[in-house]
């Protein structure tokens, strides 16, 4: 079924970009049109796209909803002055809320646009409960994420340890959500969710890790809270373009969108 007048908006055309359009494509959900500022990717040529090139196009091209998944700096410079336009931004990169001047500025800009910041869950699951359990009282909120050394390529990771000979699991990285997505923010954005629906990012406790016995990116969650103890454990296919992020990150961002297709409807 074809949504039509849907319209998205799509800044960042890399690899979690790419595999979302082409997903909503596939279910023929209304029109898509990217926002990248870089020089034209090969990727936007295709006609089944449009293409925006200021955020002055983009108030003119009227999206009901716009989608972030360019990372931190596209966060900073171009998500604030969307919400101020009144539009609601689904966002990908969640590790840059780790930063307290950018939540400020994009909690202002919403208000002043009488907009909505939707954060996707990402590659992880558990987040309802989670949220739920936190109105009893959280105690204690762990995640460790485990990866391939070749997933911490092009990361801090790869100034510290050599990924290439590891021939055992190693940690990279023990300390805040705060400062892990402040770290590594092209790989924790799972820390970031987390920390969001949970103790906050200076309360949650983060472990990253590289392993080279293992192929899948796997996600773990120990929470505790006066109504019980949450543990979550997922193994997630590595994205097909970008080995440093999770497939299912992509799949939460289409399912997220998607929801607003529908409520769309449904309020119609």
């Amino acid at each position: 079924m074809k949504h039509t007048g849907f319209r998205i908006a799509v800044i960042g055309a890399g690899a979690i970009g790419q595999t979302f359009a082409e997903s909503l494509l596939q279910g023929s959900i209304g029109e898509i049109a990217f926002m990248d500022l870089r020089e034209k990717p090969d990727f936007l040529s295709d006609e089944r796209y449009g293409r925006l090139t200021s955020i002055h196009e983009l108030v003119a091209w009227r999206p009901n909803v716009v989608v972030e998944c360019a990372g931190h700096n596209a966060v900073t410079t171009i998500v604030p002055s969307v919400l101020r336009e009144g539009f609601d931004v689904v966002l990908s990169s969640v590790g840059a809320l780790a930063n307290p001047k950018i939540r400020t500025a994009l909690c202002s800009s919403a208000v002043a646009g009488g907009s909505q910041l939707v954060p996707i869950a990402g590659a992880v699951g558990g987040i309802d409960a989670l949220s739920a359990a936190a109105r009893s009282g959280l105690t204690e909120v762990m995640y460790t994420g485990r990866k391939p050394p070749r997933a911490w390529s092009g990361t801090a990771a790869a100034q510290e340890v050599n990924l290439d000979t590891l021939t055992s699991q190693k940690v990279i990285f023990a300390g805040t959500a705060q400062e892990a997505a402040l770290k590594y923010p092209a790989n924790a954005n799972v820390a970031a969710a987390i920390a969001i629906h949970g103790l906050g990012f200076e309360k949650t406790r983060v472990t990253l890790i590289a392993d080279p016995a293992i192929r899948l990116n796997c996600h773990e969650i120990y929470a505790k809270s006066r109504s019980g103890e949450l543990r979550v454990n997922m193994s997630n296919e590595p994205s097909p373009g970008n080995p440093r992020t999770s497939w299912l990150a992509a799949l939460s961002l289409q399912q997220t969108v998607l929801n607003k297709v529908l409520g769309a409807q449904w309020a119609a």
